[in-house]
């Protein structure tokens, strides 16, 4: 699959099945999407260090927060997961119903019709970016 491929992104299951560990032994870097509830938090956590059990270096796994209420709810959520040592990017996701309408339309996540959320999730894009061309 590499070779026919730059970049592939797959929505999975949340736990280190067959499947996902499949797919994070051939990528070069793991992005675990969670919320900001300790309840999101948890199985992720879970599912990294499953995944670091079987093999996954633990540097090819970073967290994204996303759905959070607010930013400060956000920053949150990434010092909880610094604390427990994983890498985070620093943009968040916010909870907004225009993110959801603009995926089930069809378009990017940075297609909503607000500025101020399609600069958010470029700056998520572009950070995930830098990460992989670094």
């Amino acid at each position: 699959m590499k070779a026919q491929c730059d970049l592939l992104i797959l929505d999975g299951r949340p736990a280190a099945e067959t499947t996902s560990l499949s797919i994070a032994i051939e990528s070069d870097l793991v992005i675990i999407s969670t919320g900001p509830t300790i309840d999101d938090l948890q199985p992720s956590l879970e599912l990294c260090r499953e995944l670091i059990q079987k093999g996954i270096p633990m540097e090819r796994l970073v967290f994204l927060v996303a759905k959070t209420p607010s930013l400060a709810e956000g920053k949150k959520a990434q010092a909880t997961i610094r604390a427990w040592g994983f890498t985070v990017l620093n943009s968040t996701i916010r909870f907004q119903p225009a993110y959801g309408q603009a995926l089930d339309a069809g378009r990017a996540l940075f297609e909503t019709p607000f500025k101020t959320l399609n600069d958010e999730a470029r700056a998520m894009v572009e950070e995930i970016h830098d990460i992989i061309n670094a």
